[in-house]
């Protein structure tokens, strides 16, 4: 339906906000704005078929009569508002030129008569809403580069960090938006462990959020998505992960429901290796809960369950034995029993590789403990490449994160592997960045191959200079990411910071 033409009622809220370096070329240049001003009492409310739109200004045309809106959600008469996943441009047409308020990078709402997809839409009212400054402009061009990423658990997890960056900022109203906006892309996952995880992380942002209601129905709604899974072993993995999210994310009566659900499958596993590997994952899901006491008990049930495997001769029964002692129970013996008892199970195991497996294990438990000497005479007894590199790098970040970086640098050259030497280089050049070495920390981010360590070191860079309350040094640090899940990740991650170097 077209609109009527008759004049239309502008009526501005004024807020004054920054104009984003990013689109500072954008058309129309904005002119300065002036002293707030009172709200209008005007209502942005729809009407019989109305629509309004939320979302963030683009650009300003150079007469001022219309402006381009980077939509991201709408509300119809009497509804609840929707995400519109991806953003939509849409031209909005003024009846008055428009007031500086309404610059680039302003978060706007505006009503008008639905005239529907990819025709302008005539403003009966408009309202530039008042938000965190420089980080409610942030995180705008955060949710306008989250509509761009492509796979949808990505997608979720950006929506879900930009969704608790505006609760942070205090605006419980725009973090619900971004989480129902989630929860839209995870219905779009095709794989039901993959919903599962989309939804757990989600959840642990709604309660990060103070949003324990839906939080609570997020996790449920995961739960769900285990019925949907063939494998027992994935489900025990699937439901423990979930456990334990809930247990971290204040909710110990849903964790404890999850964890005696999981707990109920392991014993119907056939397979015994593949059983011993399901009360593992048990163990260490109930050590990340913090209830050392059934991790104990899962992990004698795995130690239990090895003893038992005698199927194929004796070669393939060391085999598997020496599997499930070295890659699976020593890292939870660790946690919950003695590193006596885990070097004793090391020194037992007869196969090379799954010895220097273990060994790794009790390198980097070493190390989180800050025994770096004693990590590194245990690095020395591993023979094996991979697990070498692993371990080299586990002691490097751990020293990193101690404030030793020079201790570290010196084992990276030892790090055979690209993937965990790209892994120890995020971590160091975020210690870096935290000390203000920017220089060093960009040298060591540009060092590291995998591209998600090097966005996530960009990133810490960019997040350590928003610390400083530096905005534009952090968007310059922050240019290098194209990546549009990186992007939205970053933003919110620097408005986050602004927020807190503001207050």
């Amino acid at each position: 339906m077209q609109p009527k033409t008759t004049p239309w009622l502008v009526s501005l809220f004024f807020t004054t906000l920054p104009l984003p370096a990013a689109h500072a070329q954008s058309s129309g240049a904005a002119p300065a704005p002036p002293a707030a001003s009172a709200p209008a009492a005007v209502s942005v409310a729809p009407r019989d078929g109305e629509i309004m739109l939320s979302g963030v200004v683009q650009g300003v045309s150079a007469d001022g009569k219309s402006l381009t809106l980077q939509a991201v959600s709408f509300t119809l008469p009497g509804k609840p508002a929707q995400a519109i996943q991806p953003p939509r441009t849409k031209t909005v047409i003024l009846a008055a030129p428009a007031a500086a308020a309404l610059q680039i990078g302003a978060r706007v709402q505006v009503v008008g008569q639905d005239s529907g997809t990819g025709k302008p839409l005539t403003a009966r009212a408009i309202v530039a809403l008042p938000g965190a400054g420089a980080a409610s402009t942030l995180l705008w061009e955060a949710t306008a580069a989250a509509g761009q990423i492509q796979e949808p658990g990505a997608k979720v997890r950006a929506l879900s960090a930009i969704g608790l960056a505006w609760a942070r900022a205090g605006s419980l109203a725009d973090a619900k938006e971004q989480f129902s906006a989630a929860k839209q892309s995870a219905s779009q996952i095709s794989k039901p462990e993959d919903t599962a995880a989309a939804l757990r992380d989600l959840a642990t942002a709604q309660a990060q959020a103070k949003d324990a209601a839906g939080a609570k129905q997020s996790f449920q709604e995961a739960r769900q998505y285990v019925s949907q899974l063939k494998e027992d072993p994935q489900k025990v993995s699937v439901l423990a992960g979930i456990a334990a999210a809930q247990a971290q994310a204040g909710d110990p009566a849903g964790a404890k429901q999850s964890f005696a659900a999981a707990q109920q499958i392991p014993g119907s596993i056939a397979d015994i290796p593949t059983r011993a590997f399901s009360y593992c994952d048990l163990a260490a899901a109930l050590v990340r809960a913090g209830d050392l006491a059934g991790a104990q008990q899962m992990t004698e049930a795995a130690k239990q369950t090895c003893l038992q495997f005698n199927v194929g001769g004796p070669d393939n029964e060391r085999y598997w034995r020496d599997r499930m002692r070295g890659l699976a129970i020593v890292r939870t013996v660790i946690k919950t029993g003695s590193m006596a008892e885990a070097e004793a199970i090391a020194a037992g195991i007869t196969d090379g590789y799954m010895k220097s497996s273990a060994y790794w294990g009790i390198a980097s438990a070493q190390a989180d403990s800050r025994n770096f000497s004693a990590a590194l005479a245990t690095v020395a007894r591993i023979r094996d490449d991979f697990p070498r590199s692993g371990a080299l790098a586990d002691v490097a970040a751990a020293q990193a994160l101690a404030g030793d970086v020079n201790g570290a640098l010196q084992l990276v050259p030892q790090i055979t592997d690209g993937a965990h030497k790209s892994r120890v280089l995020q971590t160091i050049a975020a210690a870096q960045a935290q000390a203000s070495d920017l220089n060093a920390a960009r040298t060591s981010a540009m060092q590291a191959t995998d591209p998600g360590s090097k966005a996530e070191a960009i990133c810490a860079i960019a997040v350590a200079q928003a610390k400083s309350g530096d905005a534009s040094a952090a968007r310059q640090a922050a240019e290098p990411l194209t990546d549009p899940y990186w992007k939205a990740v970053t933003l919110s991650r620097i408005a986050e910071a602004l927020m807190n170097a503001s207050r």
